[in-house]
């Protein structure tokens, strides 16, 4: 085999692929992602409410959407706090929440779903609105 001829094979097997990886560059890593922190709520309810319409099944109209959630803070951690011993909220990433235990809350953020076994439902991308 010619050297010529070896170098021809190697280009017609790497530049399809490279061209593949260009393509799927393109098409899925440039795409913005989604601000959630900037979208407007589409429902607002209490702790409680919306943890009721969970435990009645309305998860498909609730899960991925953004909620204005107002509650009693309940629990406090380093990267999450909990309404009503209901509502999981974790903080978007560059977001420092400045609220104390005991504290009534309004928050939005999007709704992830139902925990079972906890009985919870969790938010992330949260923001306070109201203390």
């Amino acid at each position: 085999m010619k050297p010529y001829e070896f170098n021809k094979k190697i280009v017609i097997i790497l530049l399809p692929l490279v061209l593949l990886m260009g393509f799927f560059y393109f098409f899925n890593y440039r795409e913005t992602h989604t601000d959630w922190t900037e979208i407007k709520p589409q429902i607002s309810l209490s702790a409680k409410e919306l943890l009721q319409r969970y435990q009645i099944n309305e998860k498909n109209n609730l899960t991925n959407i953004v909620v204005q959630v107002s509650g009693m803070v309940t629990a406090l951690d380093d990267s999450l706090y909990i309404l009503d011993k209901a509502v999981v909220c974790k903080p978007a990433a560059d977001i420092k929440f400045n609220i104390n235990k005991k504290e009534f809350v309004t928050v939005k953020g999007r709704c992830l779903g139902y925990d079972d076994l906890l009985m919870e439902v969790r938010l992330d991308h949260v923001v306070v609105i109201e203390l």
